[in-house]
């Protein structure tokens, strides 16, 4: 035994010398991973010094079939750990409480340990209970309670909550006397529904580019004038869903109304084998596609392309499409969010219910004279180092080799400067791979210098 702890046996000793667990408790100790009928004062002297095993504790409780899982100790640290042990082995879940917190009084927190025995069915002393910690009688009444549910359903982020909703994330808006005005909307991981496609370490988490997207509609909503593009890096570490986005007179026709969404997708990363899906097939009609939809088999309808690094893909509105597994996409879009699921590859969540499918909306603004999407070819323009990659109504997309000095802008239309490759300084702000610049109209022409060979994509209205 260490000698500095030596000092402390006496103390424990004339507090306690042995404890033997009751008859239907499971003591399971973190200092051996197994199961004690007694503790006693060299335990716990043992605790301070030897290695603890948390992995063998936990494997320990979730073979047991226990009802309740209470920690003694003065901090909960494998409560949660216990849960998420569980959840991942697919073991039943637990109830899991700690006996002591520092951040919780200890009498809450070990009534809270007492209260959730008591629910799952252990016998509690309340005679005990009542004299460690006083108590006064309350008096209840003595007719029957009248059964009526008031529990609060939060609304999901398109309902209305007491206005009009204004944006599919911005929810309702208030205009508060002060002049300010405040937006309210209510997300949870699978509201909105493509949250659940944005996993982080095992955790649905919003992706930037919806907080950007937040902030340019709640700019626009509370100083008028709408940006009319958006630029996104989608990671994907899995195939996301099939999907439709209507044009610009079928967005305009939704509750509440919104833009069409034509995009284009630059590969930054591929995974060998990794794939996407743009367009239907040859010869898939609706009456084909919609029958596919709703038996689960609309891969077989599919276009299927094997990108390379660097190709463009464009998706006008109405262009069935997915990203695979595997695949870094630099996205241009309008400025829509309004998006139509219409396949999710038979997948179900952790609570056995797959999310919600628009086949309908999403069928009726697919352009089935669409057909096959091939990657863009690029094009030749007046400067030798800018190749176009699309141009359309709504954005002009450009590929930009800046070898050592380049100038861009001047045109009097706003550009989005995405760095693909390389470091580059535009006016004395420098940015790197996978960074974004934007550059105003007023700013006229701008300089750009590279190191080494940098490469960018520009972005502008046509």
């Amino acid at each position: 035994m260490n000698a500095a702890i030596e000092p402390l046996r006496e103390k424990l000793s004339s507090v306690f010398d042995r404890v033997d667990v009751p008859r239907g408790v499971t003591f399971v100790s973190a200092l051996s991973g197994k199961i004690h009928s007694s503790i006693d004062v060299n335990y716990w002297l043992e605790h301070l010094v030897q290695p603890v095993r948390f992995t063998d504790v936990m494997e320990v409780l979730t073979q047991q079939k226990i009802d309740l899982a209470i920690e003694v100790g003065p901090r909960p640290q494998l409560t949660g750990m216990l849960r998420r042990f569980a959840s991942s082995n697919e073991v039943d879940a637990l109830n899991t409480v700690a006996s002591l917190d520092a951040k919780r009084p200890d009498y809450a927190n070990w009534i809270s340990s007492v209260g959730a025995a008591w629910c799952v069915g252990a016998k509690v002393d309340w005679k005990m209970v009542y004299q460690a910690y006083p108590f006064s009688r309350v008096a209840l009444p003595l007719y029957p309670f009248q059964r009526q549910r008031y529990w609060y359903d939060p609304p999901t982020i398109g309902s209305n909550q007491g206005g009009q909703i204004t944006h599919p994330l911005l929810g309702t808006r208030q205009d508060l006397a002060s002049g300010e005005v405040v937006f309210n909307a209510v997300y949870r991981d699978t509201d909105p529904s493509y949250l659940a496609d944005h996993v982080v370490s095992g955790s649905v988490t919003v992706p930037g580019a919806a907080w950007i997207e937040t902030l340019r509609a709640a700019a626009d909503l509370a100083m008028g004038g709408a940006f009319p593009l958006l630029l996104k890096y989608l990671d994907c570490n899995r195939v996301l869903s099939v999907q439709v986005h209507p044009n610009d007179t079928q967005g305009a026709e939704l509750t509440p109304p919104d833009l069409g969404k034509t995009e284009a997708w630059v590969i930054m990363a591929a995974e060998p084998n990794s794939s996407l899906y743009a367009g239907l097939r040859d010869g898939v009609d609706k009456a084909t596609f919609e029958a596919a939809l709703r038996d689960g088999t609309a891969k077989e309808c599919l276009h299927e392309i094997q990108p390379q690094v660097g190709d463009c893909i464009f998706i006008p509105a109405g262009t069935v499409h997915a990203l695979g597994e595997g695949l870094v996409v630099a996205e241009i879009q309008q400025s829509s969010n309004t998006t139509f699921r219409l396949f999710d590859w038979n997948r179900v969540g952790a609570d056995g219910k797959s999310r919600p499918l628009h086949i309908q909306e999403g069928v009726a603004v697919t352009d089935f004279q669409r057909g096959p999407v091939a990657p863009q070819i690029p094009q030749a323009t007046t400067s030798e180092n800018v190749e176009q990659l699309v141009h359309c109504d709504k954005f002009v997309l450009d590929r930009v080799t800046v070898n050592e000095q380049s100038s861009l802008g001047g045109d009097d239309s706003c550009h989005i400067i995405a760095v693909l490759e390389g470091t580059i300084t535009l006016e004395g702000v420098t940015a790197c791979a996978g960074e974004t610049l934007l550059v105003p109209a007023s700013c006229g022409a701008v300089s750009v210098t590279a190191q080494d060979a940098a490469t960018l994509l520009d972005m502008y209205l046509p």
